[in-house]
């Protein structure tokens, strides 16, 4: 498989304690977030499966591990990674996204740029 410039991380710092664990992305790219949704999949099954032509999202991982598949439908091209508690994934338009948990208890907040529009949802084949 060619090697992509996919997956784009997020600059973020992750600090770990006695507490638990707090994450802060501190550096957007030029992102407006006009909603957010939480997600706590079971593990196993695949989720998203789609992409937008209008919308970004921002996808963090807040607890368990994911395993992601991304396709960049303007090239076809295409990339296969895990994110973990911590991580944060930038989806830019018209690239597919597809994630199963891999952990119990995962946990996730995914940011988007636009609101919710039922017409910009375009499945994806994994």
């Amino acid at each position: 498989m060619k090697s992509l410039n996919l997956p784009t991380f997020l600059d973020h710092k992750v600090n770990i304690d006695e507490r638990g664990i707090l994450t802060s992305i501190d550096k957007f790219p030029d992102f407006n977030v006009r909603r957010f949704y939480l997600i706590e999949p079971k593990m196993g099954f695949w989720r998203g499966k789609h992409y937008h032509k209008q919308s970004a999202q921002i996808i963090v991982v807040l607890a368990g591990r994911i395993d992601c598949s991304v396709k960049d439908n303007n090239s076809s091209e295409h990339v296969e990674f895990s994110m973990n508690a911590g991580q944060s994934y930038y989806q830019d338009v018209n690239h597919s996204f597809a994630f199963k948990s891999c952990a119990g208890e995962t946990k996730m907040i995914v940011f988007c740029d636009k609101e919710f529009d039922s017409k910009d949802y375009y499945e994806m084949e994994l």
